[in-house]
């Protein structure tokens, strides 16, 4: 497929925002680059009419990481996870690669101009198959507000109690929750968000700016746990390279 339908009023739809939103305009050029990808690999036989069953692509995970302009695998996999969750695609993966699909394609198929859409959709169409094999997004105090989608690692799901959960769907900003992976490590984050959902419990009390409050909580911990392991690094200056030959 070398050519899709690309309607100018895309910027308004409620996904493209929510993308921008949460992403920035990097987050929907990011968007429009997938398109591409997935259109370029669009093939059919002549015999055959275009169906979902078309739509569903594999990427090898180290190209789609570079073309999407990201620095590692797990910021892919978190951006998958997003554009799933407002139904633009749907994906699995292996430890090489991603399956990707993508119905919106045949919407983008029709190349008949002269047939105006009159009104835009109110939002993207769901895609039916909403499987996701790597559930890292925690919504927003678990509301359907797109524009508040929370994106944290896996073990949040896994490992965090239910009450855990809603205090950190609470949280306002990713970069909050960004600068926490950054300064401690996995277990110190379970236990204190465990430790601060059941004290707000016990006394009764709320809050209200939950990541302020946290980031607090977690200063003030004396858990051992607290700080990332630092990589060790080796100071070429002092090597002892031994005698010149």
């Amino acid at each position: 497929m070398k050519f899709f339908k690309h309607f100018t009023d895309s910027h308004r739809g409620k996904s493209i925002q929510a993308i921008k939103s949460k992403f920035g305009l990097e987050g929907v050029g990011r968007y429009w680059t997938f398109v591409e990808l997935c259109a370029e690999k669009l093939e059919k036989k002549k015999e055959e009419s275009l169906s979902e069953e078309h739509c569903v692509f594999e990427f090898d995970k180290t190209y789609l990481m570079t073309c999407l302009g990201y620095p590692n695998h797990m910021r892919v996999r978190c951006y998958l996870d997003a554009m799933a969750m407002l139904g633009l695609c749907s994906f699995d993966e292996t430890a090489m690669t991603y399956r990707c699909s993508m119905p919106n394609l045949l919407i983008f198929m029709d190349r008949d101009s002269k047939r105006a859409r009159t009104e835009r959709a109110p939002s993207a169409p769901k895609i039916k198959d909403k499987r996701i094999k790597n559930k890292d997004i925690i919504t927003a105090a678990h509301t359907h507000d797109s524009s508040s989608v929370l994106i944290m690692p896996e073990w949040a799901h896994s490992k965090l109690s239910e009450e855990g959960k809603a205090l950190i769907g609470k949280v306002k900003k990713q970069a909050t929750l960004d600068s926490w992976l950054s300064k401690y490590n996995s277990d110190f984050l379970i236990e204190e968000i465990g430790n601060a959902s059941l004290w707000l419990d016990e006394t009764g009390k709320s809050v209200k700016n939950v990541g302020t409050f946290l980031t607090g909580w977690f200063s003030r911990s004396k858990n051992p746990l607290k700080t990332q392991e630092k990589k060790k690094t080796i100071d070429f200056r002092n090597v002892n390279w031994g005698p010149v030959t």
